[in-house]
Formats: C-alpha cells, structure tokens, sequence
C-alpha cells in the first residue's frame, strides 16, 4: 500500500483542521453542510479528518474477564469536487497494533454508553456505524465511527483507520491527530531547567493522554521531575474523565503510586505536578486541593511557585540572585517569594527595588521575601503597605510582619494593630491568627470586647487559635451577654472544640435554644458526634413544628434514639412527605425497627428515587430471606428502570442463591434495559 503522503496529497494538511465547534450541528451521522464559498464546485481536493476521538471502556457479562475498549471518532470530509463521494462504512477498518478492526453495530454494554465530544454529550445508541457516508459536491459531511473490542489496557495503542475514498485508499493516524488537537508546547524553566511547563492550548482528550504522560516519561528521562501543566484560554473544557484522571495524577505524584487500571500513569519519579487554569475549573470540585501542599492551582505563577518551592529554599545564593534577575517571568516570582531566606543582608537593596517596581507578581514577591529581613528599612517598607490598607500588598505585607522571627517586626505589627481603624484591625487580628504566638494572646483578648462586632468575633477566632488562660471564661461569657453575632461565633468555636468543658458549655446552649426552636446546622452537628440524649425529647417535639428541618431531624435521631424513636417514626411516617420518609427509613433501618421491612417494601413500588434508594439500602444491609424476598417481588413487578437499576445491584452484591435465580430470570427478560442490569449484576457476582 502506497504511503497516505502518495495516496492523499492533502490529508495531512487538513488533520486537525476542523474543530467540534465548527461542526456541531452535525448530530447525524449523514448531515452535510455546503462550503462557506458560494462560487460552483470544481474538480478540487478531496480532504478528511479524523476529530474527537474518545477512547473509553467497556464491560459485559460475556465479554473478556478483563472487559475491553473502544474507539469512537469522527471522520469528517470535505469534497471540492464535482462529484459525489461514498464512503462505505464496511470498509472503513481500524489497525490497532496488529489487528484489524471492523464497524459493527452497537450493541450490548456499548449502547448504555454517552461520550463527552465538546460541549456536545453523543449517545453511542442513537449512532448508526454501518451507514455510508455520502458528500455532496461542494459540501462537508461527518460520521461517526465506532470500533470495538480493543484490548484492556494502560497504555494507549497505536490506531490507524482505514478506508476507501475516491478510488484512494486512505490511512488515519488516530494517535497522531489527537497529538496535534492537544497543541502542547514544553518547556524547561527555572533554576537549571528543573521544571517542566507544559502548556495546552488545544484539547486533551482520553486518546492524546498516552502523549502527554510519554512527554513527562522523557522529561523524567532527562532527571526534570518537576512539572507544571497549564491550559490557555484557547482550551475547550476538560471531558470528566479526563479531568477525574489529570486530577489524581496531580494529587499522587510523589505522594502515592496511582491506582489507575484502565488509563496511562504518571511516571513514578515525578517528584511534583502542578494544574493550573483548568478550563472546566468552575465546574471540578477542588475541594481539599487548597493549603500549603495543593496541586491544583487558579493560575500559572501560583503553580510553578508551589513546584519549585523545596527547590528554590535549598538553592545557593549565585544561583538564586541570577533567577531572580533574569530567569522565566514564572520562576522569577516564585525564587523572590520563596527564596528571601537564602538571601544575604546586602541583598536588601535588591528586594527593596522590586517592592516598589511596577511589575505586581514581583511585588508581591517582594513584600513576601521580606519577612526573612530584620532590618528598619525592610519593616518600615512592610509597615507602609500594611497602613496602605490596598489589597493584595496589605494583607502579604501584614502576614508578613507576623511571620517574622525577628522581634522587632512583631511589635511594630502590635503598634498598627492598636491604632488602627476596625476594617484594618479586622484584618491583622486574621493574619495573626495564622501564625500563633505568646506575643498576640493579650492584644487580641483585649478585642474580644471590641465595639465593631465583626472585630470582636474575628478576635474570638484568633483568640482559640494562639490560646490564652481565659479562653474558656471569654467563650462562656460570650455565649451569655454576647450580641447575636459573637454568640453564634462562641457558639461554633466551642462545638468545633472536643475537650469536655467545651463540649458541656456547647451542649448546654444547643439544649437551652432548642426549648424554642429547631437547633441551627452547627448544633445537629454536635449532637450527631456528642449523641447526648438529653436532646431527644427536644428533637421530637421538633418534628411537629412546621418551620423545622423534619429530614435532618430524623437523620440526627437515627444517630442518638433508641426504639421508641423507631415506633415515633413508624407512627408519623404516613405524614411524611417522600424526603422525610427517605429519612425515616433509613433511621428505621439503623435502630432496627420490625416495622422496617413493611415499610420499605410499600416504598420499592413508589416512582421517588431516594425513597427506593433507601428501601434497597436498607434491606441490603439487612440481608435477611424476607428482606431478599421483598426485592426478588419488586423487581419482578415494577416497570420502572430505576428501581431495576437498584435492586439488580442490590442482588448482585448480596449473591444468594435466590438473588442469582432472580437475576438469571431478569437477564431472560423481553427488556433490552432490564436485561443488561440483570447481567451486570450477575457479572459482579462472578467477580
């Protein structure tokens, strides 16, 4: 076969050239489109890509043990010519390292599955693989293709599709298109090129991720085990799988090794790897990726700064002046910011120069460096922009100050403190809570007192993180003549705390609020870790007063009640709205309530999902013939695909032998979807 350069003069110049966005009105596998010039079509080129391709897993009952892969792709042509162009969908093949693939139709576990291509979610059960793509003259066309039965694996295979078009026979390197949609761009910055700043202005997909981490396996190859990936605006939104699989790569590198078994690992001696300005980042939960050790980053300088932090600390004095004075604009902030201990008194000047300069990233830097100087010249520079009251530089310049070994810095900190107005005092009572010390606690207890109640509750918080003798005095006294404010900021600072005074002090108000009224989101969090039954009785009457939150009631009595709970619940459950009774099942089902059992099995025929979710909880976790009894019969009556959906798994996770024999009968169903849910279960039996 002769080479695609041969076949297909233009192919290679147009992979790539045609982006989701640009043909997303192509939800059909046969829609067209005519060019966006109006002049008559001529004996032009022919040209094709292949876009968006989305390598993904799947698992069926009689599949390999393993499970296996897919491909799905689009192929797009542009036909310049004046003649119509078939291609026949049974021809088009797909080599993966060694095997040839061809199109069938979707079936099986492969039609319950949705792909993210763009903004667009395409249902591989609505595609038609086996239909030919025909393009008119002077027009585009798209199809989808869909090659199954790849083997399972890590790595992401070589794929080459084939096919047929204009008497040309046509070779597509999948891999190679998806590398050159992700445009990445390396580079190697820092002191002695020790960080890798990949950047991706294109789009990363679950195909074009074998070529990212082969990026980093050479990098690593080249002992630069630090790395920073970085998104342009130009970059689309990350597909949740991907997204899933760069955040865990962040989150393990260095740390742990990756419990990934169906996508590429990040290389092992990856010592740091840094996101940042993820596209989709408004959508991904970051949650617990802020603090000192994060990962995952808003911006690039605060990504490159947190990689090379450990390195910058430890750099020779040479090596970090000429960082700072002519390296990467990126790794120049973060050798100021985090490198100022390494810095020598006549080096002063130098950060002085650039507190004051007009680039903001360096000031900042600056104001950071210089906590690590005990000189009058460096303080009174920080003491400027702390008075400045100008955000960012205030608040750094402050902490700062705090942060400070030297003495000197502190105290000057306390004299701001003391004369300023209560929006600044705010401010630095904040910062000082940070960084704990003896110096604070007398300062800070004098503005528990504070007329600004904002002040006063700010210096309550710091006054429990830096300690003093009074603490619990101050704490009492403010949950007793406090205004609303400082009562509710006691109120959690106590019920956050887990010595017993401070457990006493907090329960003793809940109990006392709760004679007339429902207790606030903090309070059910106490009771639920204190269990103290005093509260029952309250949280009962709670139940028949209209404003209160009757579903968080019950989910807190569950945890402290006993039996006369369980028949209160049981008596009030026909009131219920289905919320409440989700609630009230699962309470019932914890304190192991008889009338359980009757309940749940009235609500596995209601159309609420929660409320058939916890009927099926509830009597997995029970485990019992009867409660196996009451599943076997819903699934056998119900016609509805979500409680198939719970019950199948249900079954399948409790694995008697009457759970299989329902199993085996629901898997002989006329239901296409009742079936597959049948036979995913009886596969994770078999697991």
């Amino acid at each position: 076969m002769r080479s695609p350069e041969t076949c297909f003069p233009l192919l290679l110049a147009v992979v790539g050239m045609f982006s989701w966005n640009a043909l997303s009105g192509f939800a059909a596998d046969d829609a067209t489109r005519p060019k966006a010039a109006t002049a008559a079509p001529t004996n032009g080129p022919i040209a094709a890509a292949v876009e968006t391709p989305y390598l993904g897993f799947t698992f069926s009952y009689y599949g390999p043990a393993n499970g296996s892969r897919f491909l799905a792709t689009r192929l797009v042509v542009l036909n310049s010519s004046s003649e119509t162009v078939v291609v026949p969908a049974r021809e088009i093949s797909l080599r993966v390292e060694g095997t040839e693939l061809r199109m069938k139709e979707v079936v099986n576990s492969l039609r319950n599955q949705t792909i993210q291509a763009g903004s667009q979610l395409i249902e591989l059960s609505k595609i038609k693989p086996l239909a030919d793509l025909s393009v008119a003259p002077g027009a585009t066309a798209g199809k989808w293709l869909i090659f199954n039965g790849i083997p399972p694996g890590i790595q992401i295979p070589t794929m080459v599709v084939h096919f047929p078009i204009a008497g040309k026979e046509v070779e597509m390197n999948v891999n190679e298109a998806a590398r050159r949609a992700m445009k990445l761009k390396v580079e190697r910055i820092g002191p002695r090129g020790s960080l890798a700043l990949l950047t991706i202005a294109g789009e990363l997909n679950t195909v074009n991720i074998g070529s990212l981490t082969g990026v980093l396996e050479s990098l690593v190859g080249q002992k630069v085990v630090r790395a920073v990936i970085r998104f342009s605006e130009s970059a689309p939104q990350l597909e949740g799988t991907v997204l899933s699989w760069l955040q865990q790569g962040a989150e393990t590198a260095g740390r742990s090794e990756s419990a990934n078994q169906q996508m590429p690992v990040f290389p092992a001696a990856l010592r740091e790897l840094h996101l940042a300005a993820i596209p989709n980042r408004s959508a991904a939960s970051l949650d617990g990726t802020s603090g000192p050790d994060a990962r995952i980053h808003a911006t690039d300088a605060e990504a490159v700064r947190a990689a090379l932090k450990t390195a910058v600390e430890v750099l020779p004095r040479e090596e970090l002046l000429a960082e700072i004075e002519s390296g990467h604009p990126l790794t120049r902030v973060a050798a100021l910011a985090d490198g100022g201990s390494r810095l020598a008194v006549n080096d002063l000047p130098l950060v002085l120069k650039y507190a004051d300069g007009s680039d903001p990233q360096m000031q900042l830097a600056a104001l950071a460096a210089l906590r690590h100087f005990g000189d009058k010249m460096a303080i009174d520079k920080l003491l400027v922009y702390a008075r400045r009251n100008v955000e960012p530089m205030a608040s750094l310049a402050i902490e700062s100050l705090a942060a400070s070994r030297y003495a000197a810095a502190n105290q000057a900190l306390l004299d701001v403190l003391r004369n300023e107005h209560p929006a600044s005092r705010r401010l630095i009572v904040r910062v000082l809570a940070k960084y704990p010390r003896p110096i604070w606690a007398d300062t800070i207890y004098s503005f528990v007192s504070d007329s600004d109640p904002n002040v006063a509750a700010e210096a309550l918080r710091a006054l429990v993180q830096t300690g003093h003798p009074r603490l619990l005095v101050v704490l009492k006294d403010a949950l007793a003549r406090g205004p609303a404010p400082i009562r509710d900021e006691a109120f959690q600072l106590l019920a956050a705390r887990s010595d017993r005074q401070s457990e006493e002090l907090a329960l003793d108000y809940s109990l006392a609020t709760m004679k007339s009224g429902p207790p606030t989101t903090a309070m059910f969090g106490l009771l639920n870790r204190t269990k103290d039954p005093r509260a029952v009785p309250l949280l009962l009457a709670d139940l028949d007063r209209p404003t209160g939150n009757r579903s968080q009631i019950i989910n807190t009595l569950a945890q402290i009640g006993d039996q006369r709970v369980a028949d209160t619940l049981a008596a009030k459950y026909a009131g219920f709205s289905d919320r409440e009774k989700t609630a009230a099942l699962n309470a019932m089902q914890l304190l192991k309530s008889p009338q359980f059992r009757k309940l749940a099995g009235e609500a596995l025929a209601r159309h609420d999902s929660s409320l058939v979710s916890a009927a099926v909880n509830g009597l997995q976790s029970d485990g019992s013939p009867q409660a196996v009894n009451l599943l076997v019969t819903a699934l056998e009556a119900s016609n509805n695909p979500t409680v198939w959906a719970y019950i199948t798994t249900a079954l399948g996770n409790l694995g008697t032998r009457e759970s299989k024999a329902a199993l085996n009968k629901a898997a002989e169903s006329d239901d296409l979807a009742k079936r597959q849910k049948a036979i995913e279960a009886l596969h994770a039996i078999s697991q």
